[in-house]
């Protein structure tokens, strides 16, 4: 899974990794944002500075990538990404919380957000709705063994 867009550690070892990682994933994003105003976006990238506020559509429900605290924040790798994103822009985020995962592209296409944030995969069939912009993380599975269940 790719994720998109459309992020944070609270391991004092991890802080400079994390943040050196949030910074690369915001120049990606930006650089595409950016690369997209060159031709027809530049008009969506001038009302998001216009109005102000970047709308970013999410699911705060895949941990530790995004998820809600107690104090009904999200927080989380994705949010503080689209944190940096909204200061480079210097615009305020807001968050459109959706249901579940399935709301976030007809969100998109029905001019709920700016910006979908959070695990999505790339697909065909996604590409002929919205566009993508690079990704800046991915996730991969694996199955661990204890050493002796190896050969097994």
């Amino acid at each position: 899974m790719i994720f998109l867009l459309i992020i944070g550690s609270r391991f004092r070892k991890l802080d400079y990794t994390v943040m050196m990682m949030k910074k690369i994933s915001v120049s990606l994003v930006l650089g595409t944002l950016y690369c997209f105003s060159c031709t027809v976006y530049s008009a969506v990238l001038e009302d998001i500075k216009r109005s102000g506020v970047l709308k970013i559509c999410a699911s705060p429900n895949y941990m530790p990538l995004i998820m809600v605290d107690k104090q009904d924040r999200i927080i989380g790798f994705d949010p503080d990404v689209a944190f940096l994103m909204a200061k480079e822009l210097k615009v305020e985020p807001k968050f459109v919380v959706l249901p579940t995962a399935a709301d976030r592209i007809p969100a998109l296409l029905d001019n709920k957000c700016d910006i979908v944030i959070s695990g999505l995969t790339i697909n065909d069939e996604r590409r002929q709705k919205i566009d993508f912009s690079n990704g800046y993380i991915a996730v991969g599975q694996t199955v661990l063994l204890r050493k002796g269940l190896a050969d097994k």
